[in-house]
């Protein structure tokens, strides 16, 4: 099970529940990924996708974006452990414009087929977003839509705490 919380400023939170000794999170068939959020003056978009077996989060991500959003993306995850601690973890999400034609679509499919192990780009490139991002992109025209630090932030405080505390009963 895995459960996130993003915000636009950066502020993340995630729980993650995997089985003992996973290397990664399996989705499986039967299961439903879901993606819910806000898109304009509060009202909220809820896509819910289901998973077979075998998929990981990566497959998933690609096949909610393709069903659900209907929109062609690349996407990508890597994160980068050294004795059981993370020391880098990022990804991509390239989403292609509808008017975009074949030539530079192909371009950027062979772009990210030389990028290859994302894992192995986050070691070699010390987990640098920019540079990340210019292997991703390359001389391709994008626009930079915000550039924010990602910092973990739970909106807890203890009059919520004391109510979820209540709500378990004696």
């Amino acid at each position: 099970q895995l459960v996130g919380d993003s915000f636009l400023e950066g502020k993340t939170r995630g729980l993650v529940r995997i089985q003992d000794g996973a290397q990664r999170i399996d989705v499986g068939d039967g299961g439903v990924f879901q993606v819910e959020r806000i898109v304009r003056l509060g009202k909220r978009h809820q896509g819910l996708v289901p998973t077979a077996a075998g998929e990981d989060l990566v497959v998933a991500l690609r096949n909610y974006f393709l069903q659900s959003e209907q929109v062609t993306t690349m996407v990508d995850l890597a994160c980068v452990e050294r004795d059981g601690e993370v020391v880098a973890a990022g990804g991509y999400v390239v989403q292609l414009l509808p008017e975009l034609t074949d030539p530079p679509l192909e371009a950027m499919k062979e772009r990210l087929a030389q990028l290859g192990n994302l894992r192995a780009a986050l070691e070699a490139q010390g987990a640098d977003p920019a540079i990340i991002m210019k292997a991703v992109l390359g001389d391709g025209e994008h626009t930079m839509l915000a550039d924010s630090p990602v910092v973990f932030h739970c909106p807890c405080d203890r009059q919520r705490v004391l109510v979820a505390a209540a709500a378990l009963g004696r």
